[in-house]
């Protein structure tokens, strides 16, 4: 082994105990949710996640962004652990607005669907343990050339706190009967499947049943 690849391998190793640091809960969190193509779930579930050294640091990057609070007296300590079998941890909860954080390259015009709806769950968590919640935000944080800080926001006046939870539970089960028999959820091919880590598992499951 060369000097670079020896350098190379250290380094993975180094980001990876930094992305592993924190043990993640079992069972089934908001992020698992907040998709609709809940096969993606399934296979962060089942499979592991095949990062290159460039993949692994960008989790690391984002690992250690989601470690600063965005003020001294946040809200972080009063969200919720669980909610019927659900867990999830908001980045921040502060004056009634629920904060994410999320690293990109590409900062987008509004708040990406994906990510909207994870805050929206986590409102709606919020809201059922009693919490005043009068909107949400969105950190991104632009890890390009240039970064900076780019802030999102939006009202939940028109949401539907219900329905959201409503959602969830279905989700929820039906993500947990996928697991308890071995067998992915429908494919929901969009935009995502290119920034997926399990595409290949996704597509080649499909033709190694084919083949039986």
């Amino acid at each position: 082994m060369d000097i670079n690849d020896m350098i190379d391998e250290q380094t993975y190793k180094a980001l990876s105990n930094v992305v592993e640091g924190e043990e993640r809960t079992d069972g089934i969190h908001v992020s698992d949710l907040k998709s609709n193509c809940l096969r993606k779930s399934y296979y962060h579930k089942v499979k592991e996640s095949q990062y290159d050294l460039d993949g692994m640091l960008k989790m690391a990057f984002g690992k250690l962004v989601h470690k600063f609070e965005l003020a001294p007296n946040s809200e972080h300590e009063k969200s919720f652990e669980e909610w019927n079998g659900i867990h999830g941890t908001p980045d921040d909860v502060w004056n009634g607005v629920v904060i994410d954080k999320k690293t990109t390259r590409n900062v987008p015009n509004k708040v990406r669907v994906h990510d909207r709806r994870q805050l929206e769950m986590y409102s709606a968590i919020l809201d059922d343990y009693g919490y005043d919640i009068i909107g949400c935000a969105v950190i991104y944080i632009d890890m390009g050339r240039n970064p900076k800080i780019d802030v999102k926001s939006f009202p939940l006046d028109n949401v539907d706190f219900d329905d959201i939870r409503e959602e969830m539970l279905d989700k929820k089960s039906t993500l947990e009967m996928h697991l308890e028999i071995g067998e992915p959820p429908e494919r929901n091919v969009g935009w995502i499947c290119n920034y997926c880590n399990f595409t290949k598992f996704c597509f080649f499951d499909d033709v190694e049943e084919d083949d039986k």
